[in-house]
């Protein structure tokens, strides 16, 4: 789990990023399905989250192409993504999707949230799935 850095503006708190193959290394929650590989976000994913948030991502992307499995992105606990944000998941996914072999694009799922759901949607290729449970995703 990583914390924030300290500002006036946003006050620390936890930032989850689930490390399905490489859970050791940090100790946070993560699912693997048959053939998927679930990155679970959860709170509040400010502008400054970005550059974090885009390691993790790329990671996970790069796990999920080797493990031959598609790339799910949970955002169902997500409270608040910044712009900043959800366009380094955005790269991380068009990255995912082109560079593997098979059926193509990740899978990025949401809650049905409108305003997330809006950034979200605004930073992908369309070509990019977007769904409102886990489920759907799945499915």
């Amino acid at each position: 789990m990583r914390t924030r850095s300290s500002n006036s503006a946003h006050p620390t708190r936890p930032i989850s990023l689930a490390m399905a193959p490489q859970a050791e290394e940090q100790p946070v929650s993560t699912s693997r399905a048959e053939g998927v590989l679930v990155l679970r976000l959860a709170g509040a994913l400010y502008a400054s989250d970005a550059g974090d948030l885009a390691l993790d991502a790329r990671r996970h992307a790069d796990a999920a192409r080797a493990l031959g499995h598609r790339l799910v992105f949970d955002l169902t606990d997500v409270t608040l993504l910044s712009g900043a944000a959800a366009a380094a998941l955005a790269v991380a996914a068009h990255e995912s999707g082109d560079e593997r072999e098979g059926d193509g694009e990740p899978t990025i799922a949401v809650v049905a949230d409108a305003h997330i759901r809006a950034v979200l949607t605004r930073a992908l290729p369309p070509s990019i799935g977007v769904h409102a449970t886990i489920g759907e995703a799945l499915a």
